[in-house]
């Protein structure tokens, strides 16, 4: 064996090895992306889940001002009014971000089309759309292209949903 035949083996055992790291590095890029998209779900989920607790400490206001027209709205006390205005600004910021991560990549199409139609369900609510037309420019460009292109999902009323629950 020469000189020269060596240098040739040394070159394909080092091109095995480069080809090797490269799987390597793939492998691994790919397990993060993975664990990234992980987390960011799990991050959706606790921060609804805050947005929640929220509400549920004022639900008798954010249920009655979700409902309401700007007329009715005017009528509330100023504490209501503070209330409603910090927690809805609070949970589409929150809804900002699921977008956000979605359009990042680090949501699937599956998760978000069951987050995009929470999103729309509350979106085009008469309360938060007349907030709105307020407060739209304290969101990005791309959420609000989202939401103001959006249709309101169909919605079946709460007790039609529990009669045919009953009737099961």
């Amino acid at each position: 064996m020469t000189l020269s035949d060596l240098g040739n083996i040394s070159e394909f055992v080092g091109a095995i090895g480069v080809i090797a790291s490269l799987i390597y590095v793939g492998l691994e890029v790919r397990r993060n992306t993975k664990a990234l998209r992980a987390q960011a779900q799990e991050t959706v989920v606790s921060g609804y889940m805050e947005s929640i607790n929220v509400i549920s400490e004022h639900a008798d206001v954010m249920a009655k001002c979700f409902r309401s027209s700007y007329e009715e709205f005017r009528t509330y006390s100023e504490g209501e009014k503070t209330i409603f205005f910090g927690v809805i600004f609070g949970f589409f910021k929150h809804f900002e971000q699921i977008h956000a991560q979605y359009r990042r990549g680090l949501i699937g199409d599956q998760e978000w089309n069951s987050w995009s139609e929470h999103i729309r369900m509350q979106f085009h609510q008469p309360g938060p759309q007349w907030w709105w037309t307020m407060r739209r420019t304290s969101f990005v460009e791309s959420f609000r292209e989202y939401l103001e292109s959006s249709s309101r999902p169909e919605m079946k009323p709460l007790t039609e949903i529990l009669e045919e629950g009953a009737d099961r």
